[in-house]
């Protein structure tokens, strides 16, 4: 009898050593266990901030797809040009490296959060937390799965990338034919394809903008819609040049991003 208790014991210290929580591990983060990869495609879908800096602000959208090799992380029209480092499938966490055009890398960490009452369970709801270089972050709630339309988004999202950045390349080099720019929709679209110094301008403002949302997040992001409702108001070359050479300025000057951020 007294060997069984003696038995007993040790299986219950056991099994309270292995319920152990694992120090350092916010309480409200999720902690189920995953594969890499189910743990990964977890936070594909469409995501939304839940509170804004002002109420006039609108809520920030995100559109995820994560894969060790290769992710898709765009906030609103900005592509984040993001490598996954890390996948901590017990802290519920993954960690990229974005980089900027003219600024150092940057880390990003998208964290899964549940109530703390249902910590442990795989099935339960979650939202999101995405941290950004400075410790600043925002609180993501789910839309919806991604659908071909989201797909397509994030396609062309992308695409959109690689044509600005064979534009900044280009800039010295001859217009496009009016042809080409004819075919474009939109005031800036069409005014910016013919002219050079607008091409220079806007590369610049995105750029400037795009490293700036990577190392301030949401606050930046709201700058950059503000940004783009006083260009979309623009109806000449003129108004746009200087729209883009003081809202460039702007982020200089209140977003500063630090070369010691990288290290």
């Amino acid at each position: 009898m007294k060997g069984l208790t003696i038995v007993l014991s040790l299986t219950l210290a056991l099994v309270a050593g292995c319920n152990k929580p694992v120090e350092g591990r916010p309480d409200e983060v999720a902690t189920a266990v995953h594969s890499e990869d189910s743990f990964l495609s977890g936070f594909d879908g469409v995501w939304a901030t839940t509170s804004s800096a002002s109420t006039d602000d609108a809520e920030t959208v995100y559109r995820l797809r994560f894969a060790k090799n290769g992710s898709d992380l765009v906030m609103d029209n900005h592509v984040f040009d993001a490598h996954v480092i890390d996948v901590d499938t017990v802290n519920q966490t993954v960690t990229f490296q974005t980089s900027g055009e003219t600024g150092p890398q940057e880390m990003l960490t998208v964290a899964r959060v549940v109530e703390t009452k249902d910590r442990g369970n795989p099935e339960a709801p979650f939202t999101l937390r995405i941290t950004f270089g400075n410790g600043q972050f925002s609180d993501l709630s789910f839309v919806r799965r991604l659908m071909p339309q989201d797909v397509q988004f994030i396609a062309e999202a992308r695409q959109s990338l690689s044509a600005d950045s064979e534009e900044t390349a280009e800039v010295s080099q001859s217009v496009e034919t009016s042809d080409a720019c004819a075919d474009q929709t939109s005031f800036i679209e069409r005014t910016t394809c013919k002219d050079p110094a607008l091409k220079e301008a806007r590369a610049g403002f995105e750029s400037a903008f795009g490293d700036a949302v990577m190392a301030h997040g949401q606050e930046a992001g709201s700058s950059m819609k503000a940004a783009q409702r006083q260009l979309d108001a623009c109806a000449s070359t003129e108004c746009l040049q200087k729209t883009y050479a003081e809202w460039t300025k702007y982020v200089h000057e209140n977003y500063p991003v630090h070369a010691t951020d990288a290290e």
